[in-house]
């Protein structure tokens, strides 16, 4: 977020977020993949060191060898 809210704004956004499933859906996937970005950054694969990556087969590029 680059900054806080006003007072209004908060409001017209919770108004908005009240009419719009879409919107709301979009917040809690957003939410959803927060957690699992933070969960996999804890993870031993999220501790994997760039040789590891590419020694799986491809190269920076994504091509073989």
């Amino acid at each position: 977020m680059e900054r806080e809210l006003s007072p209004r704004e908060k409001l017209g956004l919770k108004v908005h977020l009240m009419m719009c499933r879409g919107c709301r859906n979009f917040g809690r996937q957003m939410g959803t993949l927060r957690d699992l970005a933070k969960a996999y950054a804890k993870s031993d694969a999220g501790q994997r060191t760039d040789k590891q990556s590419a020694d799986s087969g491809s190269g920076s590029d994504g091509s073989e060898g």
